[in-house]
C-alpha cells in the first residue's frame, strides 16, 4: 500500500497569510501524493480565520477545517489534526514557518524510507546476518538524521501516524518529543532503534 500523506496546519489570528500557506502546501502536497489531505486546525482565532479556512475547504476537497471555540496551544492544535486526518505520513508545518518545496520533498523521501535504498552496505558489514545488516544501515541513517536535525530548530515536523503518542501533562511537548525527521529525541524515547526501524519499514 502507498503512503499517504496528512499536512497539519495550526493556526491562530491567520485571516492575512491563510490562503497564501494553503495554497503553497497544496501544490506542493498533490506533487509528491495523490492522496494527500491538509488539515487547517483553527485554535481559537477571534479574527476572520475560521471564515477564510471554510472558504478554502469549499474550493478544495483536500482541505479539512477544525476549530477549537478557545485557545488550547499548538500540541493540542495537532493531537486534533491527527484525530481528523487519516494519512500515514503526518507533516506538520508551525505557525509562521516557510514552507519550502525542497524540505517537503527531502521530508516525503524520508518519511517513505525512499533515502533508504541509497544506503549502501560497507563491506566491513557484509559477514553479518541479513537482519544485522539491515540494523546496521538503520542505524547510520537515524544517526545522520539526528545530527543533522540537532542544529535545526521549528520547521516543518513529520512523524508516521503509527509512531504518534498524544502529548500529555507531564510529558515534553510534541515538537521537542520529535525532532524534523519524525523521531523520537533521546530523552523521550529509549528505545530509538525499534522505532526508527518502524519508520522506515512503514510498520
Amino acid at each position: 500500500m502507498k503512503d499517504s500523506l496528512a499536512i497539519l496546519l495550526p493556526v491562530y489570528n491567520a485571516q492575512h497569510a491563510l490562503i497564501e500557506a494553503v495554497g503553497r502546501t497544496l501544490e506542493i502536497a498533490v506533487e509528491l501524493t495523490r492522496q494527500c489531505e491538509i488539515a487547517i486546525i483553527d485554535d481559537g482565532s477571534d479574527d476572520g480565520t475560521e471564515e477564510i479556512a471554510c472558504d478554502l475547504a469549499l474550493q478544495y476537497p483536500q482541505v479539512l477545517v477544525a476549530r477549537h471555540h478557545t485557545p488550547r496551544g499548538i500540541d493540542e492544535a495537532i493531537h486534533t489534526g491527527v484525530q481528523m486526518t487519516a494519512g500515514s505520513i503526518i507533516m506538520i508545518i508551525p505557525p509562521e514557518c516557510d514552507i519550502q518545496v525542497s524540505e517537503m520533498r527531502r521530508l516525503w523521501r524520508i518519511g517513505t524510507g525512499q533515502d533508504l535504498d541509497q544506503l549502501a552496505t560497507p563491506a566491513a558489514d557484509n559477514h553479518l546476518p541479513a537482519e544485522s545488516k539491515v540494523m546496521s544501515r538503520l542505524m547510520k541513517w537515524g544517526q545522520a538524521l539526528r545530527e543533522e536535525s540537532a542544529s535545526r530548530q521549528g520547521g516543518i515536523r513529520m512523524v508516521r501516524r503509527a509512531s504518534y503518542r498524544k502529548p500529555t501533562r507531564r510529558g515534553r511537548s510534541l515538537s521537542n518529543r520529535i525532532d524534523d525527521r519524525g523521531n523520537p529525541s533521546p530523552t523521550s524515547a529509549p528505545n530509538f532503534i525499534t522505532q526508527l526501524r518502524d519508520l522506515a519499514f512503514g510498520e
